[in-house]
């Protein structure tokens, strides 16, 4: 999985948590990178800061998104399909 299909993945794995925790252990789980550890570009933490960026640089909305320091994110905002 290169670099832009993880960020796209991260939304997804937030999504299907369903507003609850997603843990960073399980981040790296879903995105394939089971075995990498905190410094890396790839690292779930460094995902959602350039998640989060993306989010608002394209929208005056706020950013759904709530981490839990040394835990994992989650995302909190009403899901809809349209």
């Amino acid at each position: 999985m290169d670099q832009s299909d993880t960020v796209l993945a991260l939304p997804q794995c937030l999504i299907k948590a369903a507003g609850q925790l997603l843990e960073r252990d399980l981040q790296r789980h879903h995105l394939g990178r089971g075995g990498q550890r905190e410094g890396r570009k790839d690292h779930p933490d460094a995902l959602v800061f350039r998640l989060r960026r993306r989010i608002e640089r394209a929208t005056p909305a706020p950013v759904p998104l709530q981490a839990k320091p040394g835990a994992g994110q989650m995302l909190r905002a009403p899901l809809r399909a349209d």
